[in-house]
């Protein structure tokens, strides 16, 4: 449409499946065809991560309730959940069959998945949502 004005871009290097933005968030996640995830800043549209460890093509990704969590699931069955400011991967699961979407609850303490094969939605409890947790380095006050 000509309403549309190109305002930048920026070469990834590879071509990208996936875009998702966060509500109130200056960041877009992209799923590549490299299978990397990467995080790109929409204001200088700059990366300022990547995050690799599919070993399949990329599914879906999902913003975490604060925009502080990506998570990101492939035809190699896994589900990656990253902290983006420390660029830590924090969650890694396994699934027998391949999730094709998630989708993440407003207040972060459940996940919603669909599979491959499956007509069913699995609704999962992130035990992190229920529990205190200390994400980066403990180090030791001695």
């Amino acid at each position: 449409p000509a309403a549309l004005v190109l305002l930048s871009s920026s070469d990834l290097g590879c071509a990208c499946g996936l875009l998702r933005h966060k509500r109130d968030s200056m960041l877009l996640a992209l799923g590549c065809d490299d299978l990397s995830v990467r995080v790109v800043d929409t204001v200088g549209c700059r990366p300022v991560r990547r995050f690799d460890g599919h070993t399949n093509t990329l599914t879906d990704l999902a913003w975490g309730s604060d925009a502080r969590w990506l998570l990101s699931v492939a035809l190699d069955c896994t589900l990656r959940i990253v902290d983006v400011p420390s660029g830590a991967l924090v969650g890694w699961y396994a699934f027998e069959y391949a999730a094709t979407s998630l989708c993440v609850s407003p207040g972060g303490e459940f996940v919603a998945t669909s599979h491959v094969d499956s007509a069913a939605i699995c609704v999962w409890a992130s035990r992190i949502a229920f529990q205190d947790v200390l994400v980066g380095e403990v180090t030791s006050s001695r």
